[in-house]
């Protein structure tokens, strides 16, 4: 059987630099709480990469390295990001999961990939990215409030 090798790739690239970007951010501002949730997320997402990498160590050695839809926003969230309002850094954290969603469901319509990996992003991955959108909403909205309220001044861009 052939199989997409580019959609499972993107796939792992995207887990990747998702979690250097959630790793980048895991300290944003002074919530304990902010950082516990940025914590748990990127475990999430290191958890997504080894899930994906043990249905697919068969099907080549090494996958690329880098990152697809997440590089978009790797600019957002590098060390300079630290100087930027949080709930900025926050809304770009959502846009890559918002693209990676969109990921996960042209993934589910590729007939190529084995039946385990389908299984997997349907039930597992793409409701946990789903769910991070909500939570990184919510923290934005949160951190939106808690910088109003302490009259934070940083770099919007």
């Amino acid at each position: 059987m052939w199989i997409n090798h580019t959609v499972v790739s993107e796939l792992l690239r995207d887990e990747r630099v998702a979690v250097a970007a959630y790793r980048a951010l895991e300290d944003l501002g002074p919530d304990p709480l902010t950082s516990a949730q940025l914590r748990r997320i990127e475990h999430d997402h290191l958890e997504a990469l080894n899930l994906i990498e043990r249905q697919t160590l068969f099907l080549w050695e090494d996958p690329e390295e880098g990152g697809n839809v997440w590089r978009a926003w790797a600019p957002a969230i590098d060390a300079g990001a630290h100087h930027r309002a949080p709930d900025e850094a926050i809304e770009s954290l959502a846009e890559g999961e918002r693209h990676g969603v969109e990921d996960l469901k042209r993934a589910l319509m590729d007939e190529t990939l084995p039946f385990e990996l389908q299984e997997l992003i349907a039930n597992r991955l793409l409701p946990k990215a789903q769910a991070h959108l909500g939570e990184l909403e919510r923290l934005r909205h949160r951190m939106a409030l808690m910088m109003a309220r302490s009259g934070f001044r940083g770099q919007r861009t």
